[in-house]
């Protein structure tokens, strides 16, 4: 009886041993993602701070294109056309008014060759 005892411990034990070396390393816990750079870091004061926050926001994803020449200079005239409604608005308006930016923004153009259909007729 002693002897199964000791078979069985000894048997016990090198089971736990093989399965401790049988898990997977564990994994070092991974650095935690660096959170976005903030695209605003102050109040903007003024209507011109306003557009030029505009124009900055509307201009970093165009420096991002870079395999197809078209399409960054069609979205760098789409930001400058939206720099220019906010400037005119703050000329005219004195503050950024959404209905003269809706009438002074024109919707980009399609590439040629590109059929455009029209969704507000559904």
């Amino acid at each position: 009886m002693f002897a199964t005892t000791i078979r069985s411990v000894s048997l016990a034990v090198l089971l736990a041993a093989g399965l401790a070396s049988a898990q997977a390393p564990k994994k070092k816990k991974e650095a935690a993602p660096q959170p976005a750079k903030p695209l605003v870091t102050k109040a903007p004061k003024t209507c011109s701070d306003q557009c030029e926050i505009i124009e900055n926001v509307c201009a970093d994803p165009c420096k991002e294109i870079k395999n197809n020449a078209q399409a960054k200079q069609a979205c760098e005239a789409n930001c400058k056309q939206m720099a220019d409604a906010c400037s005119g608005s703050c000329k005219n308006k004195g503050k950024l008014d959404a209905q003269y930016m809706m009438e002074n923004i024109k919707p980009p153009k399609a590439p040629p060759g590109v059929k455009v259909t029209n969704d507000d007729d559904h």
